[in-house]
């Protein structure tokens, strides 16, 4: 599986990154800190799953990242993994295109269990 991971924090790329490999079998990683170098990244990288942070600085938000990344990886499947847990944020994210939503309170075992559906 080929995993791309977007999000503005570092510490939370990185873990999960470190989490899902020590769990699951990952062909291939590329991270992005802002929804433009992902759509950039998207371009060359084959995403089997996509993790996607609503909130990011630098003019592209996740919303709009996600419909860009719906276009150049139909086939992916595009999780949004945010700290938002209103139903609206939700609603919205599986109208772009959205084949998962999680909140960023979930625990380890809890997060790895529903990775599983993905």
């Amino acid at each position: 599986m080929n995993l791309m991971i977007i999000d503005d924090h570092e510490i939370v790329r990185d873990g999960l990154s470190m989490l899902l490999q020590q769990s699951f079998c990952i062909d291939g990683r590329i991270c992005a800190c802002d929804g433009y170098e992902a759509v950039k990244a998207a371009v060359d990288f084959p995403a089997d799953l996509v993790l996607l942070d609503l909130s990011m600085p630098g003019g592209l938000d996740g919303m709009t990242t996600l419909e860009r990344l719906r276009k150049l990886l139909p086939e992916a499947k595009i999780v949004i993994f945010s700290m938002h847990d209103d139903i609206g944020y939700q609603k919205k994210a599986y109208e772009a295109g959205a084949d998962g939503y999680l909140i960023k309170q979930l625990k380890r075992d809890d997060l790895i269990h529903l990775w599983i559906k993905f």
